[in-house]
């Protein structure tokens, strides 16, 4: 993986995923005998989907990079913490209701990558790089 460059990655990336996305909406068009919804959105619907697909890409494209360059593990360890950013989102913004066990498996793993970030970084500072 790291010989291989990000933005092949990223081609491949977006070549699946219109495909995908095309094979989905075929099916649901015949499933449903409506257009695709793509012919329905207004223009702040694809300035919307523009922007979000542009910050997906610099996300990726950063992620491409940091996995090539360090430990791919210790990276998952960090990837995770999005789950704080979507909880945080979730409940103020949104204003979703998590029921008890939700919340329980949410604090669950967040604890847990908590706990093995500081382990990983606490290694770090006591063993030096050579």
């Amino acid at each position: 993986m790291k010989t291989v460059p990000f933005y092949t990655i990223l081609f491949y990336y977006g070549v699946l995923a219109s495909i995908i996305v095309i094979i989905i909406q075929t099916i649901e068009c015949y499933r449903t005998n409506k257009p695709a919804p793509t012919f329905t959105y207004t223009l702040e619907q694809y300035l919307i989907i523009a922007l979000a697909g542009f910050v997906a890409f610099i996300a990726l494209s950063c992620q491409c990079i940091a996995m090539q360059n360090d430990k791919p593990a210790f990276l998952g360890i960090i990837a995770y913490m999005g789950l704080i950013y979507g909880f945080i989102f979730d409940t103020f913004i949104f204003g979703t209701q998590f029921a008890n066990l939700q919340i329980l498996g949410i604090f669950i793993v967040v604890a847990m990558n908590l706990t093995l970030l500081y382990e990983k970084l606490s290694s770090i500072k006591e063993d030096p790089p050579k």
